[in-house]
């Protein structure tokens, strides 16, 4: 989740865009480039096509700890161990497709707090700029480069409050690869005009969306298995607004069934064009320019 303030002032936050082969032109990327939200249907994140033999990862339920069958990643033993490796793997996707596009790509500052360990951000909470281990999951644009901040304290108490990360693996890499959804658009997307058109529901619902590509593309990499996609799918349904959440107001995230359906389409598709949450008919609309 974006912080809710920082939303509203961080004009930087772009419409979302991570094309492969694009035309027209900008004035953040230069001649034979231009913004989805303008231009044609784009692939947003080029992932291998699946082949006939190979069969979607089915749902089922979170493995049991320590249990083959869970996310294969070698050496990752503890949650800082875990989510580092998740980080650097969504970061490797964004700056293949970066470098593809000819565009420049700087990864986030990344922090994960956990103990008595705080960090300042310019991105105010409750206006506070300190950020402790309690405090959930957001992004910031205001900090130089941008920084993702993830809290053991709130990871172990919405996620995993009874068992060891490997139980749910796969719902704390979703919530890394929507962080980092959120820097992607910041980074790799342009015109300010545009994202002063986005509501809330349109970035989160988007971020939920290119998450799901990134599970398609640990699938390609032979790395997901059985349960661990249905893992981040539940999670997403956990984390849903309140009941009576209006969905043009600010801070607004999507629904239980929303945030579950936008990860499914961006995992089943493989394409950035199905992310375009602002041309959903069940979606609020655009602001007025």
């Amino acid at each position: 989740m974006v912080l809710r303030r920082a939303l509203l002032i961080c004009s930087g936050l772009l419409a979302v865009w991570l094309a492969s082969v694009v035309q027209g032109s900008s004035p953040a990327l230069g001649a034979g480039q231009q913004s989805v939200a303008t231009g044609p249907a784009t692939r947003l994140v080029q992932i291998t096509p699946e082949p006939a033999n190979e069969r979607r990862v089915p749902p089922g339920r979170a493995c049991p700890p320590n249990t083959p069958g869970c996310l294969k990643t070698p050496g990752a033993t503890t949650y800082a161990s875990f989510l580092e490796w998740v980080a650097k793997n969504v970061d490797r996707m964004y700056k293949r497709e970066a470098d593809a596009a000819d565009v420049p790509w700087t990864s986030p500052r990344y922090h994960l707090l956990s103990g008595g360990k705080t960090a300042r951000t310019g991105c105010a909470s409750g206006g506070s700029e300190l950020v402790t281990a309690d405090t959930g999951p957001f992004w910031c644009g205001l900090d130089r480069g941008g920084s993702i901040y993830l809290t053991m304290g709130w990871l172990k108490k919405e996620a995993f409050p009874s068992g060891s990360y490997r139980s749910k693996d796969f719902a704390l890499a979703y919530v890394v690869a929507h962080e980092w959804a959120h820097h992607a658009q910041y980074r790799l997307l342009f015109t300010d005009t545009f994202v002063s058109r986005l509501r809330s529901i349109h970035v989160e619902l988007m971020a939920d969306c290119l998450a799901g590509i990134w599970a398609r593309s640990v699938y390609h990499q032979s790395l997901l298995e059985p349960g661990d996609f249905a893992e981040a799918v539940d999670f997403a349904m956990a984390l849903g607004d309140y009941p009576g959440t209006r969905p043009e107001s600010e801070g607004a995230h999507g629904t239980s069934k929303q945030r579950s359906e936008w990860l499914r389409r961006g995992y089943d598709s493989a394409s950035g064009a199905s992310c375009r949450t602002w041309e959903s008919k069940s979606l609020p609309p655009l602001l007025p320019p």
